[in-house]
């Protein structure tokens, strides 16, 4: 494999990592995920750069389009993807708040809205992306392994691994209710046919935790210069298992605990805060345990996800391949 060819799988990599530590909003609190999403951009835009042959014969790949409906697909994702990531730059730019905080843009729930969209959006296509390269990816690591001929029971593994792992990224996709991001969080009709969701699929046991939920109390330690937005950022809700960030609830429990969570920010004694007689290399330790746990968790929770798409997309090319060849 050349030197070109490890580089690119070695960004392609690194962008891949980062783009789901983004999914995780209140692991990496608001300064990293918005140092994390420039940072991405950069590597997008040296990933195109990298493959700019794609870009100079994109006029030619037009004109056999309709001919091979792969390439249209193909093609029609690679443009997809530019876009929201183009959108996704520009929309976390009109919400940033320390990044970009110097150009004085005040907050907008639609800007909010639309870079939830294109961040999940793009999470999808991104994974479509991999699933149409994932045998030149594969070619390339055999490569570098020097593995040479197929191997049946080699095979078997690799498909019964990527049945599981559609398997667990359809029960983490309804899990984390991605389908949901798709929908305005400020539309009434949606609130309500969540809190009907809610009502129907949980059991009376999970009812007393839902009312607990609504009552939920705040113990936790707000910085000096901590803003409200970031303080509620860095909290989800516990209704359900999807994680809302307090700063956009999507339902009535995280609305009243955002409320609630905006009185104890409020009514908060920062000096206070001061007074503990926990030492700071001991409260360093705490906090980076408690992100190591949930940086565990929010990989075990998307990498699946995104096997999901890269297996169907892969697997799905191909069986159209073979369709063509029996034709």
């Amino acid at each position: 494999m050349s030197r070109k060819m490890i580089f690119k799988l070695v960004i392609d990599f690194i962008m891949t990592i980062i783009m789901i530590v983004l999914m995780g909003y209140q692991v990496t609190g608001n300064q990293l995920h918005e140092i994390l999403g420039m940072t991405i951009f950069l590597l997008f835009i040296l990933h195109c750069a990298l493959n700019r042959i794609w870009f100079i014969n994109l006029f030619n790949l037009f004109k056999n389009l309709k001919k091979n409906k792969v390439s249209l697909i193909w093609t029609l994702t690679n443009l997809l993807l530019m876009i929201d990531m183009l959108v996704l730059v520009v929309s976390s730019v009109m919400i940033s708040r320390q990044v970009f905080a110097g150009l004085g843009i005040s907050f907008n729930r639609f800007w909010a809205y639309l870079h939830e969209v294109c961040a999940y959006g793009g999470f999808i296509i991104m994974s479509i992306h991999l699933g149409f390269h994932w045998k030149m990816i594969m070619g390339g690591i055999k490569r570098s392994l020097h593995i040479q001929g197929d191997n049946v029971l080699r095979n078997i593994c690799l498909k019964a691994l990527a049945l599981l792992m559609v398997i667990a990224g359809v029960k983490g996709s309804f899990d984390k209710g991605i389908g949901s991001k798709f929908i305005p969080a400020f539309s009434k009709a949606k609130a309500k046919a969540t809190s009907d969701v809610l009502a129907a699929d949980t059991s009376q046991n999970t009812k007393h935790d839902k009312k607990n939920s609504e009552n939920r109390t705040f113990t936790e330690t707000i910085q000096e210069n901590q803003s409200l937005n970031d303080f509620l950022g860095s909290l989800t809700c516990t209704g359900c298992g999807k994680q809302c960030s307090l700063l956009s609830p999507r339902c009535n429990i995280g609305e009243n605990q955002a409320a609630t969570a905006t009185t104890y920010y409020n009514s908060y004694d920062t000096s206070a805060s001061e007074s503990t007689n926990v030492t700071e290399s001991t409260e360093n330790t705490i906090i980076l345990s408690n992100n190591d746990n949930s940086l565990l968790e929010l990989f075990m929770d998307y990498v699946p996800i995104m096997g999901l798409y890269v297996a169907g997309t892969y697997y799905t090319l191909k069986f159209v391949n073979r369709r063509k060849k029996t034709e």
